[in-house]
């Protein structure tokens, strides 16, 4: 009886240190950590994603694979990484794969409604972070009102005077 409680024992240790190591070594998938949102005008929109987000959320995985504890993790947030010692190696670790990662639209501004933009993420063989490619279509930017200048003008601008010597007043 001993013996198999013991061997069940082996096996839940054995179990939970694999699971912990198959957590660590899983890439990182951003691919529904980031949004892209659109702002702006039909033919002059914009594009950008929610990067304070997706840092943060980086930085705490990337913190947390390379060896930082959760709680040195919000010791780290609390003081803007001045608690951080830099001659540890994690956390050279964690800046390497940083550097290594780039984020990037493939077009930001002079949207119209229906345009792709291209997201991509690379990182690389080394960094714990998925690359990948995801399109978002541009919609829901206002359309353009046109207004010629005689409507624009109207009732702006009136005029005084004699033929030859007229004034034009402009209404502010």
């Amino acid at each position: 009886m001993i013996a198999i409680i013991a061997a069940a024992c082996i096996v839940c240790v054995i179990g939970a240190v694999a699971f912990l190591l198959f957590q660590r070594n899983r890439e990182i998938d951003l691919s529904s950590k980031i949004t892209v949102t659109f702002e702006g005008y039909d033919g002059y929109g914009t594009a950008s994603y929610n990067e304070s987000e997706v840092s943060e959320y980086l930085t705490h995985e990337l913190m947390l694979r390379a060896g930082y504890s959760e709680d040195e993790y919000n010791r780290a947030v609390t003081s803007d990484g001045d608690d951080l010692d830099e001659n540890d190696p994690r956390y050279g670790t964690v800046s390497s794969w940083g550097e290594s990662l780039d984020i990037e639209l493939s077009q930001e501004d002079k949207l119209s409604n229906g345009d792709v933009v291209t997201l991509k993420v690379s990182a690389s063989e080394d960094t714990p972070v998925k690359s990948f490619e995801k399109d978002f279509t541009a919609e829901n930017l206002k359309k353009v009102k046109t207004v010629s200048t005689k409507e624009l003008v109207k009732d702006q601008i009136s005029f005084s005077g004699m033929n030859g010597a007229g004034i034009a007043s402009v209404d502010d």
